[in-house]
């Protein structure tokens, strides 16, 4: 017998449900914390605004090799394991 088990992402923010490609999870840090939120795309759209001002002030963070470090954005789809 197959076991299907399906994760229905919330919006963080607002408690609204996620549909399909709706929405994403959102990584960040501030003061030496680093946070992860769900949000649809548009809150996602109105997170990335409300900092631009201050990422465009900031400089990016390098690693010792002088590279620049990113972290990359999780699609919020609903996963399916089997």
């Amino acid at each position: 017998m197959a076991r299907r088990v399906e994760i229905q992402l919330t919006d963080d923010l607002d408690g609204s449900d996620l549909p399909a490609g709706k929405g994403e999870t959102v990584s960040f840090a501030l003061d030496g914390k680093s946070y992860e939120i769900d949000l649809r795309t548009k809150n996602a759209a109105a997170l990335r605004k409300a900092l631009a001002v201050y990422m465009e002030a900031g400089r990016p963070i390098t690693n010792r090799r002088g590279k620049r470090v990113t972290r990359s954005t999780v699609g919020a789809n609903a996963r399916t394991v089997k």
